[in-house]
């Protein structure tokens, strides 16, 4: 599940060209190689900022990707850096770094549903979450009660926000659609899209989400896609019957990344996300995912789980 290793210091962790990274991925990558020429010449955060005449906080924002970067920065920090160490910064390094600074400029996807990541239906999270899995190699899940919102139709999805935000304006729920629809870009097989292996718990197709209609709908769809559907998404459930200690503690995501070495792990609460992002929890919940599937049913036996579930609507 982790991805890639990174090629020393200074090196992509990805292997793809700058002008094939999405902007997040891009500002990232540029933040951590100006990080590690600023720590190879051995100049503290303020030292370099000043020598360029920026804050210090605007380029501690750089080096996290919580900014644009402007090209002539970028330049300049290259320049300083070379006058104090040529060797930290040779033509290669310069120009790769320099290469970054176009795809970091470029507008996200997202862009457009600002309103929705600053509005009251997501945590502040939410964009640091699809930033992730725009730059994802693939997505290990699991799921415990609901069908996740890669796999949702539109009318679960509505069906979903209605219950969770009932007294927020029809508009604000129906952008939230909106935006959960447009994720599901990342499974387009035209875009390149990545790899989903989701285990479900069979409450998640049990559980009554909106009219019998919509769910009914919802399962047509997930019987689909277990059966004949995308080939890198894979869907297999775990049924209610089985008890395995991987099953409670609630919903995981581990994401291998394209630009970092070891990936992460998404957890959702209810008072916020949290990332683990240490090679040691990576494992751990790879283990637990890998645990899962020991138990889940076969592509088969998951298809006739939901066709149980199915025939139980009419």
């Amino acid at each position: 599940m982790s991805g890639s290793q990174t090629d020393g210091p200074g090196g992509s962790s990805n292997g793809l060209p700058p002008q094939q990274l999405a902007p997040s991925a891009a500002r990232r990558q540029l933040g951590v190689e100006l990080r590690q020429v600023r720590d190879e010449i051995g100049l503290q955060l303020a030292v370099a900022a000043k020598a360029i005449e920026r804050s210090a906080a605007t380029l501690s924002r750089l080096e996290t990707a919580k900014s644009m970067p402007r090209l002539v920065d970028v330049k300049a920090l290259l320049d300083y850096y070379a006058d104090e160490k040529p060797e930290a910064v040779p033509p290669a390094t310069r120009d790769r770094i320099l290469a970054l600074v176009e795809p970091s400029r470029e507008t996200e996807w997202f862009t457009s549903f600002r309103d929705v990541l600053s509005g009251d239906l997501t945590n502040g999270d939410a964009q640091r979450y699809v930033e992730y899995e725009s730059v994802a190699r693939s997505i290990h899940a699991y799921e415990p009660v609901l069908i996740p919102g890669l796999l949702q139709t539109r009318d679960y999805a509505r069906a979903v926000t209605d219950i969770v935000f009932p007294d927020q304006p029809r508009r604000a729920r129906d952008r939230f659609v909106d935006f959960r629809m447009e994720r599901q870009r990342v499974l387009d097989p035209a875009a390149g899209a990545l790899e989903f292996q989701l285990v479900l718990g069979e409450a998640a197709i049990q559980r009554p989400i909106g009219p019998a209609s919509v769910m009914r709908a919802q399962l047509a769809a997930l019987r689909e896609q277990i059966s004949n559907g995308r080939p890198k998404v894979s869907v297999r459930l775990v049924p209610a019957t089985v008890s395995t200690r991987a099953l409670f503690g609630g919903a995981f995501h581990i994401m291998d990344l394209r630009d970092d070495a070891h990936g992460l792990v998404y957890l959702e609460g209810r008072e916020g996300s949290q990332y683990l992002q240490t090679l040691d929890a990576v494992d751990r919940y790879a283990a637990m995912f890998a645990e899962l599937s020991e138990v889940a049913l076969d592509g088969d036996g998951s298809a006739q789980l939901v066709d149980e579930a199915i025939a139980r609507l009419r």
